[in-house]
């Protein structure tokens, strides 16, 4: 795991929607990450391979270089293939999120999900966190995963 001066691990919002990648980034925050935030598949990619992230949260519609598309570009890369990929979609659909997980991701929500994770409480999802981290066979991607999807 590679983490910033101050021990945080690194995750990398990738989204179009301003709102919602700025909750994503207040909330990741308050849990401690030092958060990236790109707003396309293109700028994600550099982002990516210039800062090596712990963790990649991404949209499934983007202009200039969608999720899906940036997923199986992550999958083959030779030093970023191994970083754990949530994505997060407005996209019900079960085939959608079929196409990601067999893509790479290892998890895919929806923004509902995510929304109603953040009318919790921080204080509670502090403890949730604190909970989740405390595994201490859990990789720094898995637990950020595992909260993400709480």
């Amino acid at each position: 795991m590679r983490v910033t001066a101050a021990g945080n691990p690194v995750v990398l919002v990738v989204e179009d929607h301003d709102d919602t990648r700025e909750m994503l980034q207040v909330l990741l925050h308050v849990f401690g990450c030092e958060v990236l935030a790109a707003q396309n598949g293109e700028e994600a990619m550099s982002l990516a391979e210039e800062m090596r992230p712990d963790l990649i949260l991404l949209d499934i519609k983007m202009p200039r270089l969608d999720g899906l598309t940036l997923t199986r570009m992550i999958r083959s890369h030779p030093t970023l293939n191994r970083v754990p990929i949530g994505a997060v979609t407005g996209m019900v659909s079960p085939h959608f999120h079929r196409q990601f997980l067999d893509a790479g991701c290892i998890t895919v929500s929806t923004n509902q999900s995510i929304s109603s994770a953040s009318r919790n409480s921080l204080a509670t999802l502090t403890a949730q966190f604190r909970e989740i981290t405390d595994t201490r066979s859990a990789t720094p991607g898995r637990i950020l995963l595992s909260w993400y999807m709480l």
